[in-house]
């Protein structure tokens, strides 16, 4: 008995950017594809290896971080702040 039923997203979205950062304080680096490992992270990503190293510590709210594109236009449009996408520091600009 298949228990799984197909469900339709609330809503539609779109991946505009990745990036990932290898070590803490490093810049951000912009990549095409990463493989995402559940309850880890991004792959070579500075929170997927440390919790590679130090598993007792895992925390699953740093596994991925997201920001909508619009919050960026926001800032930019109200306050007069233009961030580039990776200096956001999250890894999915959506």
């Amino acid at each position: 008995m298949n228990v799984y039923r197909k469900v339709e997203p609330l809503c539609k979205g779109e991946l505009v950017s990745i990036f990932i950062s290898s070590n803490f304080g490093e810049e951000m680096v912009e990549k095409s594809a990463v493989k995402a490992i559940p309850r880890r992270g991004l792959e070579v990503e500075r929170f997927f290896i440390r919790t590679e190293l130090n598993s007792e510590k895992h925390d699953p709210g740093k596994d991925v971080t997201l920001i909508k594109i619009e919050a960026l236009k926001a800032l930019k449009r109200d306050y007069a702040i233009d961030i580039g996408l990776g200096d956001s520091r999250r890894n999915l600009v959506t």
